[in-house]
């Protein structure tokens, strides 16, 4: 995970365009959690909107973007998490589209044969301890 942060550079006045943005890049380590119900009865949440937990080694601001692999999240609200005054970890609700590879779920489509990151496995790695099933009368 990776906080992206667009630094906005001058207007020029005669153009009316902007020029010489910056972008910076800070690492930050962290996971993705459900939303809870709690923070979804008080907060705008929309439908694919995830919660992430990161590190305090760099502190998001709200115009900056959280990309995993190939995606960039937007920040819809951020939590500081700080116990005894200082912050140890920070709570982004973010939206947008994630590319499932980014969780290392990279399948192949050659059958019995799969690829997962680069490597290779046959189906019997792959063992199903249940049978797949909906729950509350869903369906696939």
């Amino acid at each position: 995970m990776t906080l992206q942060r667009t630094t906005p550079g001058n207007i020029d006045p005669i153009t009316d365009e902007a020029t010489g943005a910056t972008v910076t890049y800070a690492p930050v380590r962290g996971v993705f959690t459900k939303i809870g119900t709690d923070y979804a009865l008080t907060h705008e949440v929309q439908a694919g909107d995830r919660m992430a937990v990161i590190d305090a080694s760099a502190k998001p601001e709200m115009t900056d973007k959280l990309v995993i692999g190939a995606s960039a999240l937007s920040i819809v609200n951020i939590i500081t998490v700080n116990p005894a005054g200082t912050p140890v970890a920070y709570k982004l609700q973010v939206r947008g589209s994630v590319d499932d590879s980014a969780y290392g779920g990279d399948f192949g489509n050659t059958a019995p044969t799969r690829t997962i990151n680069g490597g290779t496995f046959d189906d019997d790695d792959f063992g199903v301890q249940a049978p797949m099933r909906t729950v509350n009368g869903g369906s696939f």
